[in-house]
């Protein structure tokens, strides 16, 4: 795992304060789909984009669900794959005064062959939707997607309840694969002006894997990336260290094995492009609204191995001139989503290489990572949630066996769990589920919160595997 370098400090430079709309807060159902709330958290379709959401990017949709009761108040609910663990609805209960109403298809993904989908599985279950519908009128509930998706209106149609967000005729449009597209963002990056990595954008698996070799060739390291990759699928880097660690294989072999499942790269657009090698990957995320841009939090991205996040710290803790950089671009390119009738949350992942430079990869225009971050701070920091440092991990790696209440105790004993007096401590967000499990350190530097981070990490390795 990397952790970015960080200094010590009780919030980054740069850092702007979120802002009051001053709008009345509507009702809403969560559907935890793949880590959120209605938020129809539907994250399976961020990743049918460009494949299927399958085997163990199926379940990880399903484990990491139960971070959308983090955004719930007492009215609102949200939908996931399976129902809330008893004993983590208990926690809950005790961290914000009530235990968060939770609702789940009857259907099991049991066929990990077989692609996952959260809202289909809604939409065969009639007791369910009548029960959405039913509570979703008394609390005046809107439907909010984790991705927006045709199928979320249908979800609405068949519950009655309003959809938020992106207009349908615009998601029957296709663009929400538009904002989410790699190769349209750089094509939009570069109009406005911010700098993206020197790429060549092919379709045709046998163009692909040419280009490749040519770029190899040239400059000893080659990076794919699916232009709708998403969720760990579609990006594949090579350089020759890798090859000689996969035992001295030819290039079109070591890319040939790594590109599960081959559909994926037979069809769509690739970006091919020199290997990056990056020094820091903050992050920025805008809520965009008809009427407003808000910047949400700029982070810095934990990264394990080479490009899977795992994790978040915020504030980013980088210099105030590189913030400024990063968030007057951000604001541009969420003007630019705006402009595409593309309304809710928009994150930009950077890279700071080692001569200091900045480039955008990629945008998400869905839910991330950083917004039940968020969410957790305001609430219980919510006399200084500004002055609060938070590190977020949601791949901790535990025994397969492991519970939440062996968590939970041992928690206890070490004196970690959140703390409403000193204002510092650990929040479980996904519960102990398939070896993995999640959680969020609140703190009030950057130093405290890393001791708490490294606790966790000694609390994992102390479980029985």
């Amino acid at each position: 795992m990397q952790v970015h370098d960080q200094t010590e400090t009780r919030r980054g430079n740069g850092e702007e304060k979120a802002e009051n709309t001053g709008a009345a807060q509507l009702g809403r159902i969560f559907v935890g789909n793949y880590d959120n709330g209605i938020v129809v958290t539907n994250i399976d379709h961020a990743i049918t984009m460009a494949g299927q959401a399958v085997g163990k990017l199926a379940q990880k949709c399903i484990d990491v669900a139960p971070r959308a009761v983090h955004y719930l108040r007492p009215d609102e609910a949200a939908v996931l794959y399976e129902p809330l663990p008893d004993a983590y609805a208990a926690y809950l209960r005790d961290l914000y005064g009530f235990r968060p109403m939770t609702f789940s298809p009857k259907a099991r993904y049991t066929d990990t062959s077989q692609p996952l989908s959260l809202i289909e599985n809604m939409l065969d279950d009639q007791e369910l939707l009548e029960n959405v519908g039913r509570v979703g009128k008394r609390h005046g509930w809107h439907i909010t997607p984790f991705i927006q998706h045709p199928s979320v209106f249908e979800l609405g149609r068949r519950t009655g309840l309003p959809v938020q967000g992106m207009s349908e005729e615009s998601v029957l449009g296709n663009r929400v694969a538009e904002l989410n597209d790699k190769a349209r963002f750089q094509t939009v990056c570069r109009k406005l002006g911010i700098p993206i990595p020197d790429s060549l954008h092919v379709s045709g698996l046998s163009d692909v894997l040419r280009l490749a070799r040519k770029i190899f060739a040239m400059t000893g390291s080659v990076m794919l990336r699916h232009a709708l990759g998403a969720g760990g699928l579609g990006n594949i880097e090579a350089t020759q260290e890798l090859l000689d660690q996969a035992g001295n294989q030819r290039l079109e072999e070591y890319l040939l094995e790594r590109m599960q499942p081959l559909a994926i790269w037979e069809h769509g657009m690739v970006l091919v492009e020199p290997f990056l090698k990056v020094r820091h990957s903050p992050a920025t995320l805008y809520r965009i609204t008809p009427d407003r841009l808000r910047l949400v939090s700029h982070s810095m991205q934990i990264i394990s191995g080479t490009s899977c996040y795992i994790g978040s710290i915020a504030p980013s803790g980088l210099p105030t001139d590189l913030v400024d950089s990063m968030v007057s671009m951000s604001k541009r390119y969420a003007a630019y989503v705006r402009s595409q009738g593309g309304y809710g949350y928009c994150g930009i992942d950077w890279g700071i290489l080692h001569d200091g430079s900045l480039i955008a990869f990629e945008s998400n225009f869905r839910f991330g990572g950083m917004i039940h971050v968020n969410e957790i701070k305001r609430r219980l920091r919510s006399d200084n949630a500004q002055g609060a440092v938070t590190v977020s991990n949601d791949a901790l790696k535990v025994g397969k066996a492991t519970n939440f209440t062996t968590v939970h105790d041992l928690m206890a004993d070490r004196k970690l769990h959140w703390d409403v007096d000193s204002g510092e401590g650990v929040v479980v967000t996904i519960p102990p589920a398939g070896g993995s499990m999640g959680y969020v350190v609140l703190a009030e530097t950057i130093r405290r919160a890393m001791e708490f981070n490294a606790a966790m990490q000694q609390l994992a390795s102390d479980l029985p595997f």
